[in-house]
């Protein structure tokens, strides 16, 4: 029976016996006088850092935002409106903003569309 030395990071440890899982893998290694262990090494995952939206231009009730792949633009009316009012009320504050898109220059973000 073949007999082999464990090595396991003291944080490895503490973090087991405080009930916590850990994933990681073993993997032989060898020390620098030639002696063989197995040493448990475990994942280094970090969490996804995801880019939030930039605010391009805020409407009366509403936004227009920038994400990494699309333009996104949020408008509502107030249910108080008529069928009518309410659909005029929210072209007119798009339009706005998309206008007030194409006249400013800090938004240099946005490609030209492509006529085919």
């Amino acid at each position: 029976m073949k007999q082999f030395i464990l090595s396991i990071a003291e944080t490895v440890v503490s973090a087991v016996s405080a009930g916590k899982t850990i994933e990681g893998r073993l993997k032989p290694m060898c020390g620098a006088d030639g002696q063989k262990y197995i040493a448990f090494l475990p994942y280094d995952r970090k969490p996804r850092v995801r880019r939030h939206d930039e605010l391009v231009k805020k409407l009366r009730s509403g936004w227009i935002r920038l994400s990494i792949r699309r333009l996104k633009v949020f408008a509502s009316a107030s249910n108080e409106l008529g069928a009518q009012e309410a659909v005029d009320d929210l072209k007119e504050q798009i339009v706005k903003g998309l206008d007030a898109i194409l006249r400013d220059d800090k938004v240099t973000i946005l490609r030209p569309f492509n006529k085919r």
